[in-house]
């Protein structure tokens, strides 16, 4: 029964989406495996991606699938019978009623969805978080004090504000890690001054202002007032004394059971002597002659001696001001052959001390110690010069035997010493020994390990720069390639080669002369064909390329000059390729007239092409556009001519007759642009439904190519109308493309045309240079280059493979992602709609992880970069949002090249942090620089990580380059560091919620804040045609008859329509 249907029939039924989408579900059902599943746990993670995992239908068929597909539908066509009436007439009362609840269908559901969409507050955790850390802050204040009227407004604030707190938390941590953990983990309680420098190789005593007793460390002027409370006079000439001497430290009666022995006339007991003064004795006789007696009294030059020679006691010093800082020993200081230091020091610690508690079972008290292990210099000049061992003989033997070295175990060794110990050290102590605790310890080697692990990374990149610069990239663009088994497969499975090409619905496409509206003669151009200055350079082969593949130049333009545009234009028509494998593509995104122009971006590059006269008017074409609303519908002009004798096409988006009147009458983005291009191969390759535009496209693109229809087409540049490309560039870039066919993307080097223009454009000079350099390189040689920058970069439309072709750029998953109208949270609006480039890069590597994408040293081009602040702010703003983004975006994505630290995951993550705590990272640098020049004790691991950081590119500039003037664009790039790391970043984070262009691009009576995708009104689908490649064919040549290659995909709609209608 199934064979009686018409053909006709089925094919009008075929174009009904609400049929396709039943024939799939029964093919699901049938024995057709399902595979949803092992797709979905393949598919890479996305923060953008979350609920539309569905299952990808097979791409392209094996021989075998194909012969058995053909020899299917020959069988069904051969079983034509004539339907019987009565058939007939149930099989349109089916039909009528279909299209009839159709009609109702979509009466009924008029409402647009992206309004709903729009009103739709997000209910993720995401959203929820940003609900919480922003509770205190009402929706009322928003939306009055903030001006956030609705709700997607103030949920997009709600998540910067959140955002922000997580940069700044991240940089708290960083502050922490490089300073305040020394704080927390190195926290002593006792500070401690050295005893001695080493100046010039010498080391000597080091000067205080201060005083010094049983080594504890007071300041003069306390000093002083206590003197004095006690009717004593210090003057400075006791400056960084030890003045011990005047106190009696027994203050826990630890030496009651030891005498004190004190020779008055050469002991110093409870006197202190200045440097500069003198004390002597002198005898004096008294008396009558008889009766004469001789008395020894004191000459005092500054000398301080308390009355009755009675010490003062060392415990109303601690009450009157409790010292925590000692002063400090090295070993060299106790040393007998330090000539400049005390002589008769030895070393006394508490370890020892614990060890006989525990193993002699002796209680003895720790002084002050709370638990901790100190050391304490012993200074015993008094006790050896009373030549009496009021300690006993044992430890007298055991203190003279360890001058110089620590005499702790072996006076815990005897009983004697253990019980002498306490009073040693009340007597004798003068400081303790230069120590580092465990904390101090930890935070070092956690210092250090961050210090290697920064250091580490920076040289890695750096050796992998050079090592890309040296050997990869020369050999990217030889013949060969990077091995010799990649060029071999890339010349087997070349698109070129036609006996390796899957044959295609288009193969016997030859454009009609003379019929339809669409007609034209192609010889009727040839009299306005300006003749190309390059033509014999770029007809012929290079030395270069061996292997020609066709190219589309694609250079969107928006709101640019005339100047602009023709530098970008004669750069690509001048460049070394064969003129016969490459077609200019210009897509003018709406009538838009730019600040200082008297003619609009269209009118500027229509005039500047060749178009034949009855070309000169087209008609405006249909497509779908991404935007909202009424504007998903949008109208384009093709012009078709040549450009200094390289074929042009030149698409002007000039919207509906609703728009016509309106400020910019058709722009929908830069990323409009893109997918005009992207669902256009797309839907040539795969033989699918053309809207208007394509088949507009399709036959012009052919007509131009002299009969090469557009599938032929592999590669597509992508330029920015303000760029200037090389003549040999466009050659390198293919090279590389033909060498190694696992290349997906590649971009080469922009350089500035205006350094000099102002010190906004000599700030960028370096910054430019070291992102290509430096960073592009490294990441080429993982070949997952994060960004190819919009302004010179290349994409591979298919890919070779087995003899068949697989769509890159022209890939449905990448094209459904990057086709997005309705974009809601702040995530995805700061990917869609300020960084399209950056996201489509993101796409590519998150679709295709195990291609590459690659940096070309050797293709060149200028730009115009922004001479202004406020557009150098308005365009870091986008750039550095975006790159935010997409790497939150890329983090996710585990398939990437390496493993775990060695891994670009891994590189990916770095960067991101990194690239978070700029500003914390900018402070504490320029906090570093100060600490440096004024602070004794520079942090030498930081500062030279800092050097290490800044130089090691100017190293890489002299090796790679041997061009120094770029020494002195990276000094002024140096002093414009707060700029570049602390002005932008804050800038750009601030306002993470701000998705316009700002003042990147000024039109002619813009308004602020106004955007090409503002959703207005209700998309009319009915205006938009989509047909049969074959059914525009007929239509534009006025043909009836169709092609039996397309007509083959009929019969496998036959079984489901059957039953549908039956």
């Amino acid at each position: 029964m199934s064979s009686d249907i018409s053909e006709e029939l089925l094919h009008e039924l075929s174009q009904s989406s609400s049929v396709q989408r039943m024939l799939e579900y029964e093919n699901q059902n049938e024995n057709i495996p399902d595979l949803s599943a092992q797709r979905k746990a393949r598919r890479i993670p996305s923060m953008t991606r979350t609920d539309r995992h569905r299952p990808r239908q097979s791409m392209f068929r094996t021989p075998s699938q194909s012969n058995m597909y053909r020899s299917t539908s020959r069988q069904l066509r051969e079983q034509k019978k004539p339907i019987p009436i009565h058939l007939k007439q149930k099989l349109e009362e089916k039909r009528q009623s279909f299209i009839a609840s159709r009609v109702e269908a979509d009466e009924e559901t008029q409402t647009d969805p992206d309004e709903s969409v729009l009103e739709k507050t997000p209910t993720s955790w995401w959203a929820w978080l940003a609900f919480l850390l922003t509770c205190c802050i009402p929706s009322i204040f928003i939306r009055v004090c903030l001006k956030k009227q609705n709700k997607q407004m103030q949920q997009a604030w709600r998540e910067k504000l959140t955002l922000v707190y997580i940069i700044l938390a991240f940089c708290a941590i960083l502050a922490f890690i490089t300073y305040g953990l020394n704080v927390v983990l190195c926290s002593s309680t006792t500070l401690q001054f050295p005893y001695s420098v080493v100046v010039n190789g010498v080391r000597t005593p080091a000067q205080y202002d201060t005083i010094r007793v049983y080594g504890r460390i007071y300041p003069l002027s306390v000093m002083k007032d206590f003197f004095t409370s006690k009717g004593l006079t210090l003057t400075d000439d006791f400056a960084n004394m030890e003045i011990s001497s005047i106190f009696v430290r027994d203050v826990r009666t630890s030496c009651s059971a030891f005498p004190v022995i004190s020779n008055a006339i050469s002991s110093n007991s409870c006197r202190i002597i200045s440097p500069s003064g003198n004390f002597t004795w002198k005898t004096k006789a008294t008396g009558r002659l008889l009766n004469a007696k001789t008395i020894i009294i004191p000459v005092i030059q500054g000398v301080i001696i308390t009355q009755n020679n009675q010490c003062i006691s060392f415990k109303d010093l601690r009450q009157y001001y409790h010292s925590k800082v000692r002063i400090s020993f090295e070993w060299e200081d106790l040393r007998p052959t330090y000539v400049n230091g005390p002589k008769n020091i030895l070393l006394l610690g508490n370890s020892s001390k614990k060890i006989a508690m525990e193993f002699f079972n002796v209680n003895i008290k720790i002084e002050e110690a709370h638990g901790v292990i100190f050391f304490l210099v012993l200074n015993l000049t008094d006790y050896f010069n009373q030549n009496q061992p009021i300690y006993g003989d044992i430890v007298d033997r055991t203190l003279r035997g360890a001058v110089g070295n620590d005499a702790s175990y072996s006076i815990m060794m005897y009983p004697q010493g253990r019980d002498a110990y306490s009073c040693l050290m009340e007597r004798y102590s003068i400081g303790s020994i230069e120590r580092e605790p465990g904390g101090c310890i930890v935070s070092r080697i956690v210092s250090t390990v961050i210090l290697v692990v920064v250091i580490g990374l920076v040289v890695v990149r750096f050796s992998m720069a050079l090592l890309f610069h040296w050997i990869i990239s020369p050999r990217l663009v030889k013949p060969g390639g990077r091995s010799n088994w990649l060029a071999l497969r890339s010349f087997i499975n070349n698109g070129a080669m036609r006996s390796n090409r899957t044959p295609g619905p288009y193969d016997s496409y030859i454009p009609a002369t003379s019929t339809a509206r669409f007609a034209t003669s192609a010889v009727s151009m040839a009299p306005n064909v300006a003749p190309n200055t390059n033509t014999a350079a770029s007809s012929t082969h290079s030395d270069i390329v061996q292997t020609e593949l066709y190219t589309l130049l694609l250079v969107t333009c928006y709101s640019e000059g005339e100047e602009g545009l023709r530098i970008t234009m004669d750069s690509l028509a001048e460049t070394e390729y064969s003129t016969k494998h490459k077609i200019l593509f210009v897509i003018a995104d709406g009538i838009i007239t730019g600040a200082g122009e008297t003619k609009s971006t269209p009118d500027i590059v229509i005039g500047m092409m060749d178009i034949d006269p009855t070309m000169a008017n087209p008609e405006p074409q249909a497509y779908l556009a991404v935007a909202s609303g009424e504007k998903q519908l949008n109208m384009a002009k093709v012009y078709a001519g040549h450009y200094r004798g390289v074929p042009c096409i030149t698409v002007v988006k000039c919207g509906t007759s609703e728009e016509a009147n309106g400020p910019k009458p058709g722009n929908r983005g830069k990323r409009d642009s893109q997918i005009i291009l992207m669902s256009y191969f797309q839907r040539i390759l795969f033989n699918d439904r053309l809207c208007e535009l394509d088949y507009e496209l399709f036959w012009k693109m052919t007509w131009l190519m002299k009969n090469v229809t557009p599938d032929r087409f592999e590669l597509v540049l992508m330029v920015d109308a303000d760029t200037k490309v090389l003549p040999d560039a466009l050659t390198y870039m293919v090279t590389a493309m033909a060498n190694d066919t696992t290349i997906m993307g590649l971009c080469g080097e922009t350089r500035i045309a205006n350094k000099r223009a102002s010190w906004v454009t000599a700030i960028q000079v370096f910054e430019y240079y070291i992102s290509h350099h430096y960073a592009k390189a490294f990441e080429s040689l993982f070949g997952i280059v994060t960004c190819l920058p919009g302004c010179f970069s290349m994409y591979r439309i298919k890919a070779p493979k087995n003899g068949a072709w697989v769509p890159i750029l022209a890939n449905p998953d990448i094209i459904l992602e990057y086709n997005q109208n309705v974009v809601t949270t702040l995530h995805e609006k700061n990917l869609l709609l300020l960084g399209e480039d950056r996201f489509l890069s993101t796409l590519l590597l998150r679709t295709f992880p195990k291609r590459q994408m690659v940096f070309v040293p050797q293709a060149r081009c200028k730009t115009v970069v922004p001479d202004e602040f406020s557009v150098l702010l308005s365009q870091r703003r986008r750039w550095i949002n975006s790159t935010v983004h997409n790497l939150m975006e890329l983090v996710l994505v585990s398939d990437l090249c390496g493993i775990a630290c060695l891994s670009m995951q891994f590189s990916v993550f770095v960067d991101l942090i990194g690239t978070l705590v700029l500003p914390a990272a900018i402070v504490m640098t320029i906090y570093l620089i100060v600490d440096t020049i004024v602070s004794s004790h520079p942090q030498w691991q930081s500062l030279g990580l800092f050097l290490g950081v800044i130089f090691l590119p100017a190293l890489l500039i002299g090796i790679t380059t041997l061009k120094f003037v770029y020494i002195g664009w990276m000094a002024i790039y140096i002093v414009a560091l707060p700029i570049w790391n602390f002005v932008l970043p804050v800038y750009s984070y601030w306002h993470f919620d701000d998705f316009s262009w700002g003042a990147t691009r000024v039109v002619v009576g813009e308004k602020k804040g106004s955007s090409h995708g503002n959703a207005e009104g209700k998309f009319d689908s009915s205006r938009l045609i989509m047909k049969k490649w074959e059914d525009w064919e007929a239509e534009r040549t006025g043909q009836t008859q169709t092609f039996v290659k397309c007509k083959d995909q009929i019969p496998n709609l036959q079984p489901m329509a059957t039953r549908l209608l039956l």
